[in-house]
């Protein structure tokens, strides 16, 4: 395997395992900082990737709230692509930037991230 696709798949997986820590916003009140695992749903290459991209993700166990699911798992979370950089001259690794933005929620309305 090529040391750059080595980075990539590095990458790649360290943002599968991430545990996000998200702020999420319902009905105009924050709710108290919330742990959600998210997995990427689709393979991202930065050589095929621009800035402005939409990510797409999955929500790996449900959220709760006062007892009550507010996230299911497998609810989709939603983000961007913000900065792709290109692998450099000696080895440098491809990089980049993910912002996230709404998660949906099990009523059907999404959450702001």
């Amino acid at each position: 395997m090529p040391k750059n696709c080595r980075y990539i798949a590095l990458f790649l997986l360290i943002i599968i395992f991430l545990n996000l820590f998200l702020t999420i916003v319902a009905e105009n009140v924050v709710v108290r900082p919330t742990r959600v695992q998210l997995s990427l749903a689709q393979t991202i290459d930065a050589k095929t990737v621009n800035q402005g991209d939409p990510v797409e993700f999955v929500v790996v166990h449900p959220v709760y709230q006062d007892g009550k699911v507010i996230i299911p798992a497998g609810a989709r979370a939603y983000g961007r692509i913000e900065q792709v950089t290109q692998n450099g001259l000696l080895g440098k690794p491809a990089s980049l930037a993910i912002s996230l933005t709404t998660v949906d929620a099990i009523d059907g309305s999404k959450l702001p991230i």
